[in-house]
């Protein structure tokens, strides 16, 4: 009882410590904005577009006519190459097309290489999206000079093609379970990470310092029962953090009282169980509780980007996959993977309940490694 009152003061004079990155992630979890939920479509995008007409003939017009329709016309003060090029840069423009002489009499002949000058700024969007609006213009005005129309008649064709529109559905791959539930157990692996190292092993530190372990084993009551209080209230504070954390996302989103939701709770409770043998571990490897955060910090961050949290799995190299396989968090996730349909995956119960086998001998394995690891301080101490 001693032990447990003591362990739960610790635990209160920590709760300042975790009590940010709970919250901060909440904050995140419960405003966060469900892209795929919103119309997908696309739109024209209106450009800033200063054309110069050198050519000044019908069919020149009709190309203006045509470049500047749906964009804004941007009037030039100067035609000085330094100008223009202070424009593109200060953003003040985002292309600049120049009609050269002769433009009417190329497109007669089926000749229009060089009699366009588009002046961008290169290797960006603005710039593919330009050329590609007036390349598209010419070869169809091309087309229709080679069928027989002059080049005035064969510019208005063109910019009439240009309005012929077509109805574009993006879709998107959703969640059975819900993409909002899903990326919130793909995010629960670093928090849960942070919650519990930053909280959790400070407190063990304390307990498994000489002083205070001495102190705990000149009492009365039998070493086993002094163990199994610590080890209660240890794992009461850790299902009470995962029963939050599941729980508020139950609250957001729903969905965890189904057949794939029971997987996703199984799934994170094996992982908060292998963190918290991660935690015991650090606990006796660490030195002083002043490098706790920065461990923390290695352990979450590192294991999320390597592992798939932050990045989707699919999109990691082959390295990288390779590595992440030696760490519990990439079980997790490949078992998450499959129970939401995401990076690809598909619904797959063997697959799924073989992630979270391997997590959970990662978790006996941690625990093996801190009793080793326990052992061997004890004699080193005594």
């Amino acid at each position: 009882m001693q032990a447990c009152k003591a362990f739960l003061k610790i635990a209160l004079k920590r709760l300042p410590s975790i009590l940010p990155y709970l919250i901060v992630f909440m904050i995140i979890a419960f405003f966060m904005v469900d892209s795929s939920s919103e119309d997908s479509g696309f739109e024209r995008k209106s450009l800033d577009l200063a054309v110069i007409d050198i050519d000044n003939t019908e069919a020149s017009r009709e190309l203006k006519k045509y470049l500047l329709d749906g964009n804004t016309e941007v009037k030039l003060r100067s035609q000085d190459d330094e100008y223009i090029q202070d424009m593109l840069y200060h953003g003040m423009a985002d292309g600049v097309i120049t009609i050269e002489k002769g433009f009417s009499d190329k497109l007669a002949s089926g000749e229009t290489e060089g009699c366009i000058e588009s002046l961008v700024i290169p290797t960006t969007f603005i710039s593919e999206y330009t050329n590609s609006i007036v390349n598209r213009y010419v070869t169809a005005a091309e087309m229709y000079v080679s069928t027989g129309s002059d080049p005035a008649e064969a510019c208005r064709q063109a910019a009439e093609l240009s309005q012929n529109g077509a109805e574009v559905e993006l879709l998107v791959k959703r969640s059975p379970l819900g993409d909002g539930l899903a990326s919130y157990c793909q995010y629960f692996a670093y928090i849960i990470i942070c919650l519990i190292i930053n909280g959790l092993t400070p407190i063990l530190m304390r307990f498994f310092s000489t002083d205070i372990r001495r102190r705990i084993d000149v009492s009365a009551l039998p070493l086993y029962k002094k163990n199994a209080a610590i080890i209660a209230v240890t794992g009461g504070c850790v299902m009470a953090v995962w029963a939050i954390v599941m729980g508020l996302g139950e609250i957001r989103y729903g969905g965890l009282f189904t057949e794939r939701g029971a997987l996703c709770l199984l799934n994170s409770f094996v992982l908060t169980v292998a963190v918290t043998a991660m935690a015991l571990v650090v606990s006796v490897l660490c030195k002083s509780t002043d490098s706790v955060t920065s461990i923390m910090n290695i352990l979450s961050l590192g294991m999320s980007f390597l592992c798939g949290v932050f990045v989707p799995s699919d999109l990691l190299g082959s390295g990288v996959i390779s590595a992440a396989r030696f760490l519990p968090v990439y079980w997790y996730i490949s078992a998450n993977n499959k129970i939401c349909c995401l990076a690809g995956e598909t619904y797959d119960t063997s697959g799924i309940f073989t992630s979270i086998g391997i997590e959970c001998l990662f978790a006996a394995a941690l625990f093996a490694v801190f009793a080793v690891l326990t052992k061997n301080k004890i004699k080193e101490e005594n």
